[in-house]
């Protein structure tokens, strides 16, 4: 009987290693097939003349530290058919006086300043809509007060809308880090953010859709069509449900690589991560208790059970599952290199995602506790929030 249960168990998790292996194998292709994406739209790019008007669009608040950088790179692009409308949202620091500094200096920054918050909106949402009901370009570009674009970013950009007819167009940035553990908590943080949005079925369906806050790059028509900011009005993921609302509206929509354009500090250290991820933790889980388990179930799976399994098993148990630890290590070291990080990451994945984890319940149970989200020193009730979560 003991022998017969000692097989049955080797079995078992002899199906739970090659079930484990092929996951690791299909949540790899996903990242293999957005870098291929990148590469094919980047081919077809436009070398038309056509140079529509483009304004870029950002809210800062209490910004001082990155604003600077992110100006000077935008007054120095080489597309020159550009507005920049830098928005001070209720700063204490300096940053509407670095604004209003580049604006006199600049003719093409238009300096907006916010010193109230109206009712039903969260401040960085009414920031960009009384931005984008002052814009004068042909395309819109809602970006973040901390990213620095190389000086072809915004003239690529067009091309790739231009060439591949898109409505709307994200970039995702390179994430710069001092910092060992950070960088593999950024980069985890990536891979999962390209494997669950699926790059590879961006533009087949309505069911999926994506969004970046630092290059949302978007036609007046859309825009105007999805009624701007309106229906984001108490949206915690603006960014990414602004994709939503583009694709739900049938446009045409494209993520691609952006890490050779545009980059930014996210954040300074994995402290200043987990507490910054705070606010939209649980919201990116759409405030679903039952999603949250999703999330900590699919933690233990990948990163945990693998490893913990060892200890227990031998023969083919034991195989199988070592096997598939090994191959989710290859593949990981593939698409890091593959994506253009750095390749010694891969062996610190486990831990990022036990960390990223730990956030998402940090999240929950602070939110929860509150009732409610604290953003920029404003907090927003639970309640209201999840009513208009989209």
């Amino acid at each position: 009987m003991n022998l017969l249960t000692a097989s049955t168990l080797e079995w078992v998790f002899f199906g739970i290693g090659t079930l484990h292996f092929f996951q690791w194998f299909y949540l790899i292709n996903e990242c293999v097939a957005f870098k291929n994406i990148s590469l094919k739209l980047e081919k077809n790019k436009s070398t038309g003349q056509l140079c529509p008007k483009v304004s870029v669009i950002f809210t800062a608040r209490d910004e001082e530290k990155y604003i600077s950088s992110c100006l000077e790179s935008l007054v120095h692009q080489n597309y020159k058919n550009l507005e920049v409308i830098a928005v001070n949202d209720r700063s204490k620091d300096n940053t509407g006086l670095i604004i209003s500094k580049f604006a006199k200096k600049y003719e093409v920054i238009k300096p907006l300043s916010i010193s109230t918050l109206p009712s039903g909106w969260l401040g960085k949402n009414n920031a960009l809509q009384k931005a984008a009901d002052i814009a004068t370009g042909d395309l819109i570009l809602f970006t973040d007060a901390d990213v620095f674009f190389e000086s072809h970013a915004i003239s690529t950009a067009v091309k790739w809308v231009q060439g591949n007819q898109l409505d709307h167009l994200v970039l995702s940035p390179k994430l710069k880090s001092d910092s060992l553990i950070l960088s593999a908590l950024q980069t985890y943080f990536s891979l999962m953010f390209v494997l669950f949005t699926r790059p590879s079925q961006i533009g087949k369906t309505k069911k999926h859709y994506i969004g970046a806050g630092a290059f949302n790059m978007l036609t007046r028509e859309a825009y105007n069509k999805i009624d701007g900011h309106k229906k984001l009005r108490l949206e915690v993921l603006d960014d990414v449900m602004l994709g939503k609302l583009i694709v739900s509206a049938g446009f045409k929509q494209a993520v691609l690589s952006g890490r050779e354009l545009l980059s930014l500090n996210w954040y300074d250290s994995t402290w200043d991560m987990i507490k910054g991820l705070e606010k939209n933790g649980f919201a990116a889980l759409r405030f679903s208790l039952l999603k949250l388990v999703g999330l900590i179930f699919f933690t233990g799976w990948l990163h945990i059970l693998p490893y913990t399994s060892l200890f227990f098993l031998n023969s083919v148990g034991l195989y199988a599952i070592a096997t598939s630890l090994i191959f989710a290590h290859l593949f990981f070291l593939l698409v890091i290199i593959k994506l253009g990080h750095k390749w010694w990451l891969f062996l610190l994945m486990s831990p990022a995602a036990l960390i990223l984890c730990f956030t998402h319940i940090r999240s929950t149970c602070i939110n929860l506790k509150n009732r409610s989200i604290t953003w920029r020193e404003t907090s927003y009730s639970l309640k209201e929030l999840k009513k208009h979560c989209l």
